[in-house]
């Protein structure tokens, strides 16, 4: 898959059980799906920090319209 804000190509990260596709190396954005949101508020405070810490290349030009189309299936998500 494909960053929807960038282009980069996202990677699959795990922390504490919770999955998300991050753009590491490109706009440090990241994407996951609800349900793991949800598992991520069911954490303990600080176990979720490695998504707030991807690394993110200089000079990334981003997309920033408000509206993202998600990069699984290609809605629109706001």
């Amino acid at each position: 898959m494909t960053c929807p804000s960038c282009g980069n190509k996202l990677t699959r990260q795990n922390a504490t059980g919770v999955k998300a596709d991050v753009c590491a190396g490109g706009c440090g954005g990241f994407w996951m799906e609800v349900s793991e949101v949800n598992k991520l508020r069911d954490r303990l405070p600080g176990q979720g920090d490695s998504f707030l810490f991807i690394d993110r290349a200089e000079g990334v030009h981003l997309f920033r319209n408000p509206e993202h189309p998600c990069p699984h299936c290609k809605t629109t998500l706001l």
